[in-house]
């Protein structure tokens, strides 16, 4: 009866021993490169690891703060964090729970809460993050929140698979190099991605949505922007899919930006590429301002109120897009419309003076009115061969065209069979 009693007691408090113990001490007996299992359970935090070790969790383990530094600390190369939840409930925006200050480490499955920064990478290069989930507090300002990962001074780490809600910003990242963000989703937030003075950053494959913009990237040079989904970013007046500010030799492409105030801004962007990206139903499809030496083609833009405008940015290839709201003429076959289209900024120019015209858009005074006013040439957008066809539309009418064809040949099959058995059988 004793020895009973005593099992029962021992094992039904074994999550309280593991919240009594002190995580640090833990990681203190660990050995170099030993790997650390944490039963399921409460556990302290404000823990520094300083030596290349594995902590992987069982489902159901929490690590909580005591004071204002750190939940966990990384100190070291080499260390495997996983399977793990993180609450911070400390009222700090400008620390991070989790501070990374080694090299090569691997970071998985790891649940944040908290009101400050949920990852920040001072000067630690090529770490691995995947499916990382971090929640800030959706209740604060913006800017009383931390972002999500702050990457700051640090080179060639990869981020994916991740998620981020309620944070400043999604993925902060500065003065670094090499970095790739991959298949991540950022929503109600400032900016979903956000890149400052980095090179070399590639995106791609992330969704942004319901932020104050989804992607801004500003003083880079050869960042890569791909196949990225920006949706529904307009709590500003100046909210974008994708804000490109101060860019060189950037590659934007097959990236779909859909619902935004703006669709896509450039400014001050030179030498760049920017193709095969699907503007729709945003308020401003693109703009250009001070732009130059750049590329801008096979673009769908449709469905947008204004297409576009341009603003002292005369010198960029801008041919071979398509224009939902044009109709051209394509009298060689090529595909190309053998008229011009003009993307003329006035009704835009005439809003931003006088707001209110915003409610005689496409009115029939308005457009009479566009007759009489001359817009220079350097702030028009003209695209000299807009495309004929919806590229999209191309590709789904030939799959379509092939299977009619099949199911054509299938039937005269069939029928001329069906015919050949019938004349024999009355013969």
């Amino acid at each position: 009866m004793v020895v009973a009693l005593f099992i029962i007691i021992t094992f039904s408090f074994v999550p309280s021993v593991y919240a009594d113990v002190s995580l640090q001490a833990l990681m203190d007996e660990s050995e170099t490169g030993e790997i650390l299992r944490l039963p399921a359970g409460k556990y302290s935090g404000n823990v520094t690891i300083t030596k290349p070790i594995s902590i992987i969790g069982e489902d159901g383990v929490e690590i909580t703060s005591t004071d204002h530094s750190p939940v966990l600390t990384i100190e070291a190369d080499n260390v495997t964090i996983e399977n793990v939840s993180i609450v911070d409930n400390h009222k700090d925006g400008d620390s991070a729970t989790i501070m990374v200050n080694g090299d090569n480490n691997d970071f998985q499955q790891i649940s944040i809460e908290t009101t400050g920064i949920g990852m920040k990478l001072l000067e630690a290069h090529e770490n691995r993050l995947s499916e990382i989930r971090i929640t800030g507090n959706g209740s604060a300002s913006l800017g009383e929140r931390g972002h999500g990962i702050d990457v700051w001074g640090s080179h060639h780490n990869t981020i994916q698979f991740s998620t981020f809600d309620s944070v400043k910003d999604g993925i902060y990242v500065e003065s670094s190099v090499g970095n790739q963000i991959i298949e991540n989703k950022s929503n109600n937030s400032r900016y979903g991605f956000h890149l400052m003075f980095t090179e070399k950053t590639m995106v791609k494959g992330n969704h942004a949505s319901n932020n104050t913009s989804g992607i801004m990237v500003m003083g880079t040079e050869g960042t890569e922007i791909t196949e990225n989904r920006l949706t529904h970013n307009r709590k500003s007046i100046q909210s974008q899919g994708l804000l490109l500010f101060d860019v060189k030799d950037a590659i934007v492409t097959k990236n779909e930006l859909l619902d935004n105030r703006i669709g896509i801004y450039a400014e001050i962007a030179q030498d760049s590429e920017l193709t095969n990206n699907k503007m729709q139903q945003n308020y401003i499809g693109m703009e250009f301002k001070d732009s130059e030496s750049s590329r801008f083609k096979q673009n769908i833009l449709r469905e947008n109120v204004i297409q576009g405008q341009a603003e002292a940015s005369s010198d960029n290839d801008t041919n071979g897009n398509y224009w939902g709201d044009f109709t051209g003429l394509d009298t060689d076959g090529d595909g190309l419309s053998n008229l011009s289209y003009t993307v003329d900024p006035f009704f835009l120019t005439l809003t931003s003076e006088y707001p209110l015209f915003q409610l005689y858009f496409q009115a029939p005074g308005i457009e009479f009115l566009k007759q009489f006013m001359h817009t220079p040439t350097e702030n028009c957008f003209i695209d000299e061969e807009p495309l004929i066809a919806y590229p999209l539309e191309e590709d789904t009418i030939e799959h379509q065209g092939s299977i009619k064809t099949l199911l054509l040949s299938i039937v005269f099959v069939l029928t001329s069979t069906s015919m050949i058995y019938i004349g024999r059988k009355a013969k």
